[in-house]
């Protein structure tokens, strides 16, 4: 793709490339349609909001290693994330 940009228009088509991890689900395989193993992310923040669920991608997100992920840490996290965020919200009112 580099090389056909550079000599069908001059330039490079892009200049930054991320490598992300793959999602898998807990017991390791790859979350696919076709399997009926993945996560719908809709429901997801309907139930704990946006803020959340991104959050809890970001903190399991390691550099290099593909992403398992599982419905009991949107629990486990979500869960610990609020009452510590509503112990801090009682300190400043």
């Amino acid at each position: 793709m580099v090389m056909f940009g550079v000599k069908f228009m001059g330039d490079v088509p892009f200049h930054d490339v991320y490598i992300h991890q793959l999602v898998r689900d807990k017991y390791g395989r790859k979350m696919s349609k076709s399997l009926g193993n993945g996560i719908d992310p809709t429901e997801m923040v309907a139930q704990y909001g946006t803020d959340p669920v991104r959050f809890t991608l970001a903190i399991l997100a390691a550099q290099g290693r593909d992403l398992k992920l599982d419905i009991r840490f949107f629990l486990i996290l979500i869960g610990s994330l609020l009452t510590r965020f509503g112990t801090l919200l009682d300190l400043f009112y």
